[in-house]
């Protein structure tokens, strides 16, 4: 008997893939209820994945593996360039074995040595909740390791503490056994060169803890407001006299310093945040028509300068 299938053509929307087509794609997913029906994507004519999306759509294809095992596959095209760079960052390491993909994921990851001659610098760290304290600092300093041996040591700060701060919200709020998942790249083309912080996981998320935790006019208000409240003045399941909760508005100020935006997916919203800009009507940008999927998925972009992109280069070249 052949089951039914849904086909999510991802390369119909164009061969870069962005935040709103990646959006657009997923709002086709049959509903969880739907377990019988095989899920396809189909990106054998996609060539990028724009910033952020790598490990969101691992922790997306992860997720479906576990309501309909076995059911899910994903199609590149042959000497796909977009299949080789994710193989590059670790991505089908972590990927469900379950998952099947066309052609067959390598039984041993490029990740493990391609990286290091890559001009730009990615690799995707899994998250695993409850970690231990030295093992949550290893991740983090692994993430980060690339980037200070290629001499962007004025941008270590920053970027310890977002990616510190947004896997900690992982590591101990995530409530689930599920794993999450980290990135960090470097981007050095002339046009935007920029660096990337992404953190994904499928927890509860961000807004359905502070939600059960502190309730109140909390229980009622919708992702995008508790998101827009936490990145502006601190919010925590623990209280707001906890201490804790903190590290997403320093990450806000980051984010206001570097002129940089944060993209935050919450289950029922995509919220664009530019915190340089709050108080102003277009300080929140906010899609809610998308598809429910677990977790907060965050993606923070630093701009790098034409003087950190020179020393880094000259280093990469001497390596």
């Amino acid at each position: 008997m052949i089951r039914p299938a849904v086909i999510l053509n991802m390369g119909r929307l164009g061969r870069a893939i962005n935040e709103p087509r990646f959006e657009s794609i997923l709002s086709d997913l049959p509903d969880v209820s739907a377990k019988a029906i095989q899920v396809h994507f189909d990106l054998s004519k996609c060539l990028v994945f724009s910033p952020g999306l790598s490990v969101r759509f691992l922790s997306v294809l992860n997720q479906l593996d576990l309501e309909r095992p076995g059911q899910v596959s994903v199609e590149f095209s042959e000497r796909s360039s977009l299949f080789s760079n994710l193989d590059s960052s670790g991505f089908f390491g972590l990927l469900s074995p379950a998952i099947v993909t066309r052609p067959e994921k390598p039984a041993l990851s490029q990740s493990l040595f391609r990286h290091r001659l890559s001009r730009n610098v990615s690799e995707i760290c899994a998250l695993i909740p409850g970690a231990s304290g030295s093992h949550r600092k290893a991740v983090v300093d692994a993430l980060c390791e690339p980037l200070n041996k290629r001499g962007t040591l004025d941008l270590k700060s920053p970027a310890f503490t977002v990616l510190t701060e947004l896997c900690e919200n992982v590591f101990i709020h995530s409530g689930t056994h599920i794993p999450g998942y980290a990135s960090l790249k470097a981007h050095f083309d002339a046009r935007r060169p920029r660096l990337e912080v992404a953190v994904s996981d499928s927890g509860q998320g961000i807004p359905e803890t502070i939600r059960g935790a502190i309730g109140g006019r909390f229980a009622r208000k919708a992702d995008w407001e508790i998101v827009v409240e936490a990145f502006r003045q601190g919010l925590s399941r623990m209280g707001r006299d906890s201490g804790r909760g903190c590290g997403l508005v320093r990450c806000a100020q980051l984010a206001a310093e570097y002129k940089s935006e944060l993209i935050v997916r919450t289950p029922r919203a995509l919220i664009r945040l530019r915190p340089w800009a709050f108080g102003d009507k277009h300080g929140a940008h906010v899609f809610r028509n998308v598809c429910e999927i677990r977790g907060t998925h965050v993606c923070f972009q630093f701009r790098l300068t034409p003087k950190d992109v020179r020393s880094t280069l000259s280093l990469i070249a001497t390596d």
